[in-house]
């Protein structure tokens, strides 16, 4: 399925390319009628290339975790994208910043709402930036003064005119929406919400090829840690690798909102953790492997997910969870380590078996 998926974004891929070099009247005019013929084109492919759509294939839960995990990529790079536009212009500090005397650049009611947001989960937002959703994204793009200043540059080497951003930033904001209230997702609302959210995600990756980051966001990365005890845990600063969690409880080192999750362990119990990559990569272009210590344990394993069983031998030995990506490239961005991106998580020591209290 992947490879249908990736057929289906090379010609988008290719457009935002030659979008930069120029030619955007001429891609205007073939892809941008209007948001019903982008529609259209993308099924006429489909059709071309396979015949039957593979998402037909997909139960329902399978449709939406894919659109979930896909919108969440798009939300990642556009929050990542505001934050850095943000910090550039109005400096660190710029939740309390004006854009002109009198008028703040974040509005009081997002203001109250995130910080709610916060008060009430700070673990799950690490960053002030992170407790936005979809209408935020949609309120600061597409706002006229923010639009106008920072982002119709980025944005409109793909799409014509700033409604048609609006307009699909509110069609992911539904589908978004249908998943978080656990309503069904339709294969065409699954397919809006990979390719739209792909195509957004690629006008975020040209702007930073523009500026000279692109070496900094052309390999995938890590971006969330979750467990089987409910903790969830993104990522505070994408672009500092490797990334590692010593989750002994306490302040985040990180300059993130909230404490580090304290899990506890005794021997008998069992423990399951799943980590995230970014996914606006192929998953065909990476593979992602694990290995963990306890005492004399050393195992090693493939795959985004470890389950760990403790038993007596493991008790007074801390736990040491690792795992590495590596893409298919020749090359990698830790050369040293023949890998991408590591992730290290450390934690307290496992305790006697709860019967022995």
């Amino acid at each position: 399925m992947m490879k249908w998926l990736r057929s289906l974004f090379d010609k988008k891929d290719e457009d935002v390319i030659i979008s930069s070099e120029g030619n955007i009247s001429e891609k205007n005019e073939v892809y941008h009628v209007n948001i019903d013929n982008h529609i259209d084109i993308k099924k006429d492919g489909v059709k071309e290339t396979m015949g039957k759509n593979p998402l037909l294939d997909l139960k329902e839960l399978e449709l939406r975790d894919l659109s979930k995990h896909q919108i969440d990529a798009l939300e990642q790079w556009c929050r990542r994208l505001i934050d850095d536009i943000f910090k550039k212009n109005y400096g660190n500090s710029y939740i309390d910043a004006e854009v002109q005397p009198g008028q703040p650049l974040i509005k009081a009611s997002i203001k109250r709402t995130i910080e709610e947001r916060i008060r009430q989960d700070p673990t799950r937002f690490p960053r002030w930036i992170d407790g936005i959703v979809m209408e935020d994204l949609e309120y600061f793009i597409c706002r006229d003064d923010l639009y106008t200043s920072y982002f119709k540059g980025i944005f409109e080497p793909f799409y014509s005119v700033r409604e048609e951003l609006r307009s699909v930033l509110q069609r992911l904001t539904t589908i978004r929406n249908k998943i978080a209230h656990g309503n069904a997702v339709s294969v065409h609302e699954a397919e809006q919400a990979l390719c739209y959210s792909n195509d957004i995600i690629n006008c975020c990756k040209m702007y930073y090829v523009s500026i000279g980051k692109d070496r900094e966001y052309n390999v995938p990365i890590f971006t969330r840690i979750k467990d089987s005890l409910g903790n969830d845990h993104p990522r505070a600063r994408l672009e500092e690798y490797p990334w590692e969690e010593h989750f002994y409880g306490g302040p985040r080192y990180d300059g993130g909102i909230g404490d580090r999750p304290k899990p506890i362990f005794h021997s008998g119990e069992s423990y399951k953790v799943w980590v995230e990559v970014d996914g606006s990569f192929n998953e065909n272009t990476y593979t992602v492997s694990w290995k963990y210590e306890c005492g004399e344990h050393k195992i090693n394993g493939q795959g985004n997910c470890v389950e760990i069983s403790f038993t007596d031998d493991m008790v007074s030995y801390p736990l040491y969870i690792q795992f590495s990506l590596k893409t298919t490239n020749s090359w990698h961005r830790m050369a040293v380590k023949d890998c991408d991106d590591i992730l290290k998580m450390n934690y307290e020591c496992i305790l006697p078996p709860v019967s022995s209290y």
